[in-house]
């Protein structure tokens, strides 16, 4: 979505969200390749240039939209954070549903037109006294405005995926999910949250749900996000909760609370701002030079050059990093994972 192809929300404690540029999309691509992350967001792993594809139908889709976590807790790390700071951690997604995906019923809706249904017939059994008439009248009107004005806010899946292990279980995805879901209500006419979990993942579950929170607020929704299932879908194993922030809710006067703080991502001052990586001086590097079971660390050849380069610091990294670059120095080592 083009809308946030060049805002940064800079207002969290914790995190900060950027857009999800070219510049991102190597270390995206290295985090890709664990096949803990894969299975976790059920996607399948993509070649280097096809991670760029991607990214592309992601900027220019109207029905997504994307911002990259940075977790300003570390230093950065990776090329084009932009000169917001923080290290790339995960990312937070929306999906745009269209109203005939979404099937859980508007009890709002229901309560409404079974009350227009109720009032009809007793203004024909009997004539109203003076002055009711219009106030009956009235009352409709408003009814009626209220379920145009719900019609026309949105509902949205929501994700997060935190992908660095330095980043996780600090609070970085609550904030992350807070700030994007502040920035949808008041962007983007979102009025209801989906988020769909396995139902095996606990965590995710708590995060989103904090254990049954219910959606009249109290003490239980402080231990999530106030998210309450409304589906299970047996044959993907899913449970599917949802938030609801149409005006007047208990959760979008809690969103309406959080600081939305937007910046430019671009900094025309920046001359320093690096490029995007060529795909060909990308690897994704784990000890023994192979592809990682956890996500990746990000390195250059040019790194793994100057890594060689340096001597003895650390002898076996030393050696790792000089058969990755093709740089002669001591010792074999593995060959590096290649980025496609």
């Amino acid at each position: 979505m083009r809308i946030n192809a060049n805002v940064a929300l800079v207002g969290g404690a914790k995190c900060v969200l950027v857009p999800y540029r070219e510049e991102h999309v190597n270390a995206y691509h290295c985090w890709m390749q664990d096949p803990e992350l894969q299975a976790a967001t059920a996607s399948e792993p993509l070649a280097l240039d096809e991670e760029y594809a991607m990214q592309r139908a992601w900027r220019d889709d109207e029905d997504k939209l994307t911002f990259i976590v940075l977790d300003r807790r570390r230093q950065p790390d990776t090329p084009g954070t932009g000169c917001h700071g923080g290290a790339m951690a995960g990312d937070v997604n929306l999906f745009f549903l269209p109203d005939d995906d979404d099937d859980e019923e508007d009890e709002h809706d229901d309560a409404d037109e079974e009350e227009d249904e109720d009032m009809a017939p007793s203004r024909a059994k009997s004539p109203a006294p003076p002055g009711e008439e219009d106030k009956d009248d009235e009352e409709q009107r408003r009814r009626q405005q209220r379920r145009r004005a719900r019609k026309k806010l949105r509902t949205a899946e929501i994700e997060v995926m935190i992908a660095e292990p330095e980043s996780r279980r600090g609070g970085l995805a609550t904030e992350a999910l807070r700030m994007l879901m502040a920035y949808a209500v008041r962007r983007l006419a979102v009025g209801r949250f989906v988020a769909k979990i396995g139902a095996g993942n606990a965590a995710s579950l708590a995060l989103f749900g904090g254990g049954g929170g219910g959606a009249g607020g109290g003490a239980e929704r402080t231990k999530g996000l106030g998210f309450v299932e409304f589906r299970r879908v047996a044959a993907f194993d899913e449970v599917h909760l949802a938030l609801d922030v149409r005006p007047g809710a208990a959760a979008r006067a809690e969103l309406e609370g959080v600081p939305l703080v937007e910046a430019p991502y671009d900094d025309d001052d920046d001359e320093e701002e690096e490029a995007a990586l060529a795909p060909e001086d990308v690897l994704c590097l784990a000890p023994g030079g192979t592809l990682p079971a956890a996500p990746a660390a990000l390195l250059t050849r040019a790194d793994a050059a100057e890594g060689a380069e340096d001597g003895p610091g650390d002898d076996e990294l030393a050696r790792r990093l000089a058969a990755v670059a093709g740089v002669s120095g001591g010792g074999g080592g593995g060959g590096g994972g290649g980025g496609g």
